[in-house]
């Protein structure tokens, strides 16, 4: 906590990111009133945008250390993904705000989204592979039961009606369908694992923003597939709650990963 208050240009971005969510927060709230197309308008070009500036961020801190270092890899593997996943918000988004009829499932932006998800999780599994500790068992139970409660949950109302369903969608859609909550397990242990190895450490501050943002993003995107499975999200083009949810939390997501990775590159005096 000590740089976030000695620092003033990381309290400037976590102002600037506080008042991004709230105005897409009331965004949201003053969605039937606005009108949905004026929704997508607005907020999509702020989750494009934090997208491209995480990737933008791990893209120089991946240039800031020299090849060999596990570093190297680590911002590397990173950046390869969060640069994966910034081309698919740009795909999805320029789609979601130019097809009236929506965007078709499967589309372009599932060629970017789903091979993002391999190097974001080889990333944190580095980040907790490299500290070389052996965390608390304590915390190690409790974070065991947290990912044995998440795969359960998974299993029971994603990935589980998705099987039984074998005639709902075409094959690459159910492929899809079950590939997506698979990705996001994956990122949910990766991040559990960086943030056991972390607690206390001088890398908590930013890699625990880090490891959260893959956890809200993960927990959005897990939602998400949910919601759509079952023709909750966007229900006759109409914003309900599970919608709100989906979409703020991936904002957030996108928000906190950028807010770690400013700070990271604060750390290594590189802005």
């Amino acid at each position: 906590m000590y740089i976030l208050k000695e620092d003033d240009h990381i309290r400037k971005a976590s102002i600037i990111i506080a008042a991004v969510m709230v105005f897409v927060t009331l965004l949201y709230a003053l969605g039937q009133v606005l009108g949905m197309h004026i929704v997508v308008w607005l907020h999509t070009p702020i989750t494009i945008s934090s997208a491209i500036i995480c990737a933008a961020l791990s893209g120089i801190l991946w240039r800031h250390f020299q090849k060999g270092e596990i570093l190297k890899k680590i911002w590397g593997s990173l950046f390869t993904g969060l640069t994966l996943w910034a081309v698919a918000e740009i795909v999805y988004g320029i789609s979601n705000m130019l097809l009236i009829e929506g965007i078709p499932y499967p589309s372009l932006s599932d060629v970017f989204f789903v091979p993002g998800f391999i190097p974001i999780f080889l990333a944190l599994i580095f980040r907790y592979t490299s500290l070389r500790v052996t965390p608390p068992r304590k915390l190690v139970r409790i974070s065991g039961a947290a990912f044995g409660m998440v795969t359960a949950l998974w299993l029971m109302f994603v990935i589980g009606p998705i099987i039984e369903s074998p005639g709902a969608g075409g094959t690459i859609e159910q492929v899809l369908d079950i590939i997506y909550p698979l990705g996001d397990l994956l990122i949910v242990m990766g991040a559990l694992l960086s943030m056991l190895a972390l607690v206390g450490g001088e890398l908590a501050l930013p890699w625990g923003a880090i490891a959260l943002a893959c956890l809200i993003l993960a927990f959005s995107d897990s939602l998400y597939s949910y919601a759509t499975w079952n023709e909750i999200y966007f229900p006759d083009q109409s914003i309900n709650f599970i919608t709100v949810l989906c979409d703020i939390t991936y904002t957030a997501g996108y928000l906190v990963m950028a807010l770690g990775l400013y700070i990271q590159t604060r750390l290594q005096h590189i802005l």
